[in-house]
């Protein structure tokens, strides 16, 4: 237990030091997906100078602690593991795209180094799906120590990795090296294929060249993800149950994630009220479109007064703030619809709230691992009835006691919106579940 809340106590340090967050020519069952094809030379990232980052932030809080309070604290533990130096290396595997074709993705793993193999021989795997990034430029392969602060998740992941264990992070299907098509955001299938396929290909590359992989894995694996993230863990957890069954799926954390997208996030997109980010609605709508096609089409999504603003926007190179912009002055999301495409977002038979429910992860499949839902109360971008809904359906409708859920109430001054400033605070009761769970 004192090993447990000393792994919480470094979680928040860390965190706190950078934080500010179609065609289907192919079966997805291609036996080809999922396999190494490079890992690339490993970037050391120096803990002393994360430490003297974290020497300068005074970060008293009613639930913290000082960072030496914390260092002191570690200090004398019984059994506490020790501290690696964590390596971050862009590794290259085959999905499928878009197309479900056969491809080539992009990804980043983070791991803890020693010189003695042995200390790092039997480390669990996480896949860490990253949460909404609009920027190509900013995906966890794209990682460069020298910008270490525009990639606060992949820190997240090197805080994890220094405490043992293996991370994988994929960039996706349309971001690091595949830029082929547009990023197909809240697509359940497609997401989960690309992050079940990376915990694989890290597999592969570990079994077939020992010689080269600087650790060792043990049989166990985790998913856990924040916003898009916890959407895509969720996802993955299905492809993975399915795909994978002859690989242990040790637990799954989705946090926040917007798993009722026919319902509570069609709301979302209808309600007469502001939306704090509305650069993701249009950034729905063009993954979907690059999907689907017509139904999510510009003109028949988008009135006159947005079909020149908005599109050019959508290249996956555009901040984010600039696509506010160009939204309604008072961030109400349906006024850039049309009113045909608001009555099929309003009508449960069109193709538009079919293509929408086929993207729920509520419905239609069954848990087999232990799944623990985090999701914050007040969640203003992400309702927080995404997981009522999901808990629902899993722990009440189909009885299954695998399925747990928390509502932390932890929240960093971090950001603009509720969503990110409860971002930490969910990533450490994430992390505590899963060291719960490690063997």
């Amino acid at each position: 237990m004192k090993r447990f809340y000393s792994l919480f106590l470094l979680f928040i340090a860390i965190i706190l030091a950078f934080s500010s967050c179609s065609d289907d020519s192919t079966s997805p069952n291609n036996k080809e997906r999922g396999k190494a094809v490079k890992f690339h030379a490993g970037e050391q990232v120096d803990t002393l100078d994360l430490f003297d980052e974290l020497l300068t932030i005074d970060t008293y809080h009613p639930t913290l602690e000082t960072f030496m309070d914390i260092l002191d604290s570690l200090k004398g533990v019984e059994n506490l593991s020790r501290l690696f130096v964590p390596l971050a290396s862009k590794f290259d595997y085959t999905s499928l795209n878009i197309k479900k074709q056969t491809t080539q993705l992009s990804g980043l793993v983070l791991f803890p180094f020693s010189l003695n193999k042995s200390e790092v021989s039997n480390c669990p795997v996480i896949c860490l799906a990253h949460a909404t990034q609009m920027l190509r430029d900013l995906v966890p392969s794209k990682f460069n120590y020298i910008n270490i602060k525009d990639f606060e998740e992949v820190t997240i992941g090197l805080a994890i990795a220094a405490l043992g264990y293996v991370v994988v992070m994929p960039d996706y299907q349309g971001m690091g090296d595949d830029i082929s098509k547009f990023h197909p955001f809240c697509n359940a299938e497609l997401l989960g294929i690309a992050s079940a396929d990376m915990i694989s290909a890290i597999r592969d590359f570990a079994t077939k060249t020992p010689d080269k992989c600087p650790f060792g894995l043990s049989n166990e694996n985790f998913f856990i993800g924040y916003s898009e993230g916890g959407f895509v863990s969720l996802a993955a957890t299905r492809e993975f149950e399915k795909h994978y069954p002859n690989f242990e799926l040790t637990g799954s954390v989705p946090m926040d994630g917007p798993y009722d997208i026919s319902n509570t996030m069609a709301g979302v997109m209808l309600a007469d009220t502001a939306f704090p980010v509305p650069y993701f609605l249009p950034y729905v709508i063009r993954g979907y479109q690059e999907v689907y096609g017509s139904p999510f089409s510009w003109d028949s999504v988008l009135n006159s007064e947005y079909i020149g603003k908005i599109p050019p926007l959508m290249d996956g190179y555009t901040k984010t703030d600039v696509i506010d912009a160009a939204m309604p002055q008072d961030r109400v999301l349906r006024k850039i619809f049309t009113n045909s495409f608001i009555e099929k977002l309003q009508n449960q038979n069109s193709d538009v709230q079919q293509l929408l429910y086929k993207n729920n992860l509520c419905y239609g499949w069954t848990p087999k691992t232990q799944v623990h839902l985090i999701h914050c109360l007040l969640d203003d971008c992400v309702p927080y009835n995404n997981t009522a809904v999901a808990y629902e359906q899993f722990r009440n409708v189909q009885q299954l006691t695998n399925v747990t859920k928390e509502e932390p109430e932890l929240y960093i001054n971090i950001g603009k919106t509720i969503h990110v400033n409860a971002a930490p605070g969910c990533f450490l009761f994430g992390m505590i579940w899963i060291a719960e769970h490690s063997k």
